[in-house]
C-alpha cells in the first residue's frame, strides 16, 4: 500500500493493509475475467468483496458482481481497483482496507507483486 504495508486476509475473513512482510496470508490468487474485471482469492479460499457500505471483507466462497474489481493501471507502476459500487479500494492509515473512496489519491494506489 501507499503506507508500505501488505494487504492481508485474516483467518476471521476480515481484510487489512497492515503487514510489514508478505507471508501466505498476504498472497492472493489474481483472477482475470472475460469482462475485463479481476478478483482476488485469499489463502483461506475466500474472495475479496466490496460491501455496499464501503467495507471490505474476504469472506465469499464464490465470485459474484461484488467480488469483481475494475483495474486501473498508472504510469508510475501502481494500480487502483474500483468496486462494483463505483468506489475505490483504499488502504487507510489505520491499516484497514475499505472500498469507499469516490476519487483516487495516493492511498488508493497499490503496488502489485507477481510471483
Amino acid at each position: 500500500s501507499h503506507h508500505g504495508k501488505y494487504v492481508v486476509a485474516e483467518s476471521n475473513h476480515s481484510v487489512n493493509a497492515n503487514r510489514d512482510q508478505a507471508g501466505p496470508w498476504e498472497k492472493f490468487e489474481y483472477i482475470k475475467h472475460d469482462d475485463g474485471t479481476v478478483s482476488f482469492k485469499s489463502h483461506h479460499n475466500r474472495y475479496l468483496v466490496a460491501e455496499s457500505n464501503g467495507a471490505c471483507n474476504c469472506n465469499r466462497d464464490k465470485i459474484g458482481p461484488w467480488e469483481k474489481w475494475t483495474e486501473l493501471r498508472h504510469g508510475d507502476g501502481t494500480v487502483s481497483y474500483r468496486s462494483a459500487h463505483g468506489k475505490f479500494l483504499v488502504a487507510e492509515k489505520t491499516g484497514k482496507l475499505n472500498a469507499n473512496r469516490a476519487e483516487m489519491g495516493p492511498w488508493e494506489k497499490f503496488h502489485v507483486i507477481h510471483q
